[in-house]
């Protein structure tokens, strides 16, 4: 028998971005990831997401995300989160604000793809790659980008792994 999934508190970067609409998109409905902020550029934090976000998914957000309200980028605000998932473009020093306040970090962004203390996890090939974190403390995961755009929930499935393995 599967040990029970822990419900982990989960926090988008880029959230008005089409990664991070994407992300949303995915974890909206997850049995055991709980979307709890939102996040993006200065101009949005402070507003509910369904008035910053201009929707460009095919299904519609649900109400209790559409209320919730934008965070900025930062790592304080995003303290109450147990895992993020980043859809910022190439912005390095926001996600090395993450990682280095030990909030792990699962990134669609190229920036640490070639580091070789990061893990670059595509789940249908070597999602025991998460394993090293027995080796080195993991707070980034680089993802391709067809993990996020190309097959639907697969950087959702890096954070399963990675949760019910325990190595977050």
């Amino acid at each position: 028998m599967a040990p029970p999934f822990p419900t982990k508190k989960c926090g988008v970067l880029g959230a008005t971005g089409s990664v991070g609409q994407r992300f949303i998109l995915l974890l909206q409905r997850h049995p055991h990831f709980v979307l709890h902020a939102v996040g993006a550029s200065a101009r949005s934090a402070g507003r509910p997401y369904r008035e910053a976000v201009r929707w460009k998914q095919a299904a519609p957000i649900d109400a209790r995300v559409a209320d919730l309200v934008v965070r900025p980028c930062t790592a304080a605000a995003f303290a109450d989160c147990d895992i993020v998932f980043s859809g910022l473009k190439k912005d390095v020093d926001i996600e090395t604000e993450f990682f280095a306040a030990n909030l792990p970090v699962f990134s669609n962004a190229k920036n640490h793809r070639l580091d070789p203390l990061v893990p670059l996890v595509v789940p249908t090939v070597n999602l025991d790659h998460l394993a090293l974190s027995g080796v080195f403390d993991i707070q980034y995961v680089a993802l391709s980008h067809n993990t996020v755009i190309g097959a639907a929930g697969a950087s959702i499935l890096n954070a399963e792994a990675a949760v019910l393995k325990g190595y977050i």
